[in-house]
């Protein structure tokens, strides 16, 4: 099950609804310590809220329980899109955070139990600026890959979900307006494949505006890439936050389709958002949990009643 994708209301968490467990969620600060708590069967509604507040605030995030004899559910969750095309999950729990699938059941060391964990993220959109023929491959590919696809584009024929069906949003609006109404955050991932570098320009000025991005590339040749960031530059924009940018956009694979293009672009970002996995970046692991605690769940729930009446 390992990498398989879930929403925030994942596979575990529905588990231990249906089994009527408690809820562990664990949450990373940034001191390093592990900030836990526990929520009783029928509070898993605020144990989602808590999630998705946690992961919003882009804690690292575990939700933990136990494993039982009869099979959990999958691929299912508690609250579902319904026929009529309604989304019944609690706003907090929408668009938040996603779950990466669970590791393999731990022994808890005690009453015969194994306990397993579920880490809970923000989820990376990727923000693509034009609506061209590269625009197309590049929101097919990056839905297909587990990133939240936004298409903005000025012009109604290249801006509508008849173009990009796989994208999760599209906007037919001025580029500038579209970022502010994004909010971008440094989960995103935003590449620009605009008509021209006019745009390219507003798409620029407004980003360095916002919180930073995760990635931020731009297509365009050396020459005019250089021109534009020395123009923006005169006008006040960080050379350094400039340099920062991709450009050439997309790992140098000869690509030369406008499909090919779009792996060699996807390819550097899912680069950019696995390098701290890679290289060691700190994310709630089971070695992180705290033994008593797992102990404590693993217990007959008269310890909890004691605690409640104190």
């Amino acid at each position: 099950m390992m990498g398989m994708e879930n929403n925030v209301y994942g596979e575990l968490l529905l588990g231990l609804q249906l089994e009527n467990q408690k809820i562990l969620l664990t949450s990373l600060q940034e001191d390093g310590t592990l900030e836990k708590h526990i929520y009783e069967p029928g509070r898993e509604e605020e144990a989602v809220e808590a999630l998705a507040q946690q992961a919003a605030f882009e804690k690292k995030v575990c939700i933990l329980g136990f494993e039982q004899e009869q099979k959990r559910a999958q691929g299912s969750e508690p609250y579902r899109t319904k026929e009529n095309g309604q989304d019944d999950r609690p706003d907090c729990a929408k668009n938040t955070c996603h779950g990466s699938g669970t590791d393999d059941a731990k022994d808890a060391g005690q009453n015969g139990k194994k306990w397993i964990a579920e880490p809970f993220c923000r989820e990376n959109r990727m923000l693509i600026f034009g609506g061209g023929h590269v625009s197309l491959a590049l929101a097919e590919f990056a839905a297909r890959t587990g990133f939240s696809v936004t298409v903005t584009d000025d012009r109604p024929a290249f801006a509508n979900k008849l173009r990009f069906p796989t994208a999760k949003e599209v906007l037919c609006m001025d580029f500038e307006a579209a970022i502010e109404k994004l909010g971008v955050n440094s989960s995103d991932f935003a590449v620009l494949l605009t008509r021209g570098h006019r745009h390219d320009g507003v798409c620029l000025k407004a980003l360095a505006k916002q919180p930073q991005t995760a990635y931020l590339g731009m297509i365009g040749s050396r020459k005019r890439v250089r021109e534009l960031k020395d123009t923006l530059e005169e006008e006040g924009i960080s050379r350094a936050w400039l340099d920062w940018i991709h450009t050439p956009v997309g790992l140098d694979i000869g690509a030369v389709t406008p499909e090919e293009i779009a792996v060699a672009i996807l390819a550097e970002t899912i680069q950019v958002k696995r390098k701290p996995e890679t290289e060691g970046g700190r994310k709630v692991s089971q070695s992180d949990i705290d033994m008593e605690v797992i102990h404590d769940l693993a217990e007959p729930d008269e310890k909890f009643a004691d605690q409640k009446k104190q």
